[in-house]
């Protein structure tokens, strides 16, 4: 009994205790509320007049106490409008990316986040937020902002005569006037300058080229070293694969290794730079494909191929061949990816970029891989699309659209090549310049 007794007070006495606590936290919470609004109403009052000096700390104030998750993300849309219209930009954007990182910003947020980005030059941080305001919120402003801006470029002017598209444009084979170089991405010589050959490739994936001068061929390497001697009297060259020469002897085309040295007995018509070990060939008036030793992939049944600026018809194992006097995009199995023929097509610039295509008119649109006409026929020559750019002809200029048809580039180009890893070659009134992309990945 007396146990009973003294379990009956312990009970009584918890739930005193609880009662006091609900209590005491009521308000504590009452409090915490009461304060809570008047340094938000302050801040307000300061807000509305534009003392935003005073109206910050007001606000920061009231977010020092806990009351509701709700009520601190209201409170902290009207801190990120202080900061906004203060000028305080770093403070907008360290608020508003630790509330993107919990998953509550707004859209505006994302907004004004790609703007003050964009404003002060920040490319990549500007297409990141645009970029994520788009996949968020499905952001019309945001996927305008991104348009307006992913294309940013520089323009520099060189003092060649050409300078030729490769796969990457890391090094470019460039003419002088007087004889053959090397150039980088920002069009400076990679050789000495006094070093100049009558003709040479392009270089492979380590920096080989095979170069002539004064009558004798030669492999180099990046440096501008002598690898090998040419001693069968190659009369010219296509090119340079990653492991293979791709070059014409007596009128006959074929494949040899780095000494110069024929790795097989066949001899092509023509031959087109590899990609992914894949070349395009022609034999006995026909196209088909081969890989780099010289392997038959696909039957020679095609009547011509398309090669694209760097000298290459395969690309990622796609190339438009013509057949009974169409064109039809093709993979490395001779299936044709396109239902429906075109009466022109380019050779693919990119993985997975729009195709430029014709009609029987002569004008130029652009189809993608299915097979679609995604921009309609108006041009009067196009290129396909690389680094979402393609560059078309409008009378008797050139200049680059983006994939929704937009002219983005409209300076008066003579010739325009596309865009490879960033960097485009341009012929100017004054000579050649390289385009160059501040966001190529974007």
């Amino acid at each position: 009994m007396k146990l009973k007794q003294t379990l009956l007070v312990a009970v009584l006495l918890i739930a005193l205790l609880a009662a006091w606590l609900s209590a005491a936290s009521a308000a504590a919470n009452k409090e915490a509320i009461e304060a809570q609004n008047l340094a938000v109403n302050t801040g307000d009052q300061y807000a509305e007049k534009e003392l935003w000096v005073r109206a910050i700390p007001k606000y920061k104030e009231a977010l020092t106490y806990k009351t509701t998750d709700e009520k601190a993300r209201a409170i902290e849309e009207r801190l990120l409008n202080a900061y906004l219209s203060y000028g305080n930009t770093d403070s907008y954007l360290d608020l508003a990316q630790r509330r993107m990182d919990s998953g509550y910003a707004t859209e505006d947020e994302y907004i004004r986040m790609a703007e003050i980005y964009f404003a002060s030059g920040s490319l990549d941080e500007g297409i990141t937020a645009a970029k994520n305001g788009i996949k968020i919120y499905d952001s019309q402003t945001c996927r305008e902002l991104y348009e307006a801006n992913r294309y940013t470029y520089t323009m520099k002017s060189t003092v060649y005569a050409e300078i030729l598209p490769t796969k990457n444009n890391d090094v470019m084979p460039a003419y002088t006037g007087e004889g053959w170089t090397f150039v980088n991405n920002r069009g400076r010589a990679t050789l000495s300058e006094e070093v100049l050959f009558d003709a040479v490739t392009n270089t492979n994936s380590t920096g080989y080229a095979v170069v002539t001068t004064e009558g004798v061929n030669y492999v180099i390497t990046a440096a501008g070293d002598r690898y090998s001697i040419d001693e069968n009297a190659l009369t010219s060259f296509c090119g340079l694969g990653n492991s293979r020469i791709l070059a014409e002897k007596d009128g006959k085309w074929g494949l040899y290794n780095a000494d110069f040295n024929p790795i097989s007995d066949t001899a092509y018509e023509a031959l087109t730079l590899p990609d992914n070990g894949l070349l395009a060939a022609k034999k006995d008036g026909k196209w088909g494909a081969i890989t780099e030793g010289g392997e038959s992939i696909v039957a020679f049944q095609f009547t011509d191929a398309a090669v694209n600026s760097w000298g290459a018809a395969f690309v990622s194992n796609q190339a438009c061949v013509q057949y009974d006097g169409k064109w039809y995009l093709i993979n490395e199995k001779s299936e044709k990816l396109w239902q429906t023929p075109f009466s022109g097509a380019k050779a693919p610039e990119s993985a997975d970029g729009y195709i430029a295509v014709s009609n029987d008119a002569g004008l130029w649109g652009f189809a993608d891989r299915a097979g679609n006409l995604v921009i309609d026929y108006q041009y009067d020559d196009a290129k396909s699309f690389s680094d979402h750019l393609a560059a078309v002809l409008v009378g008797d200029e050139w200049v680059y659209i983006s994939e929704s048809n937009e002219v983005i580039i409209d300076n008066v180009f003579y010739e325009a090549q596309p865009f490879h890893n960033g960097i485009a070659q341009v012929t100017l009134p004054d000579g050649v310049a390289l385009l160059t992309l501040k966001t190529p990945n974007a």
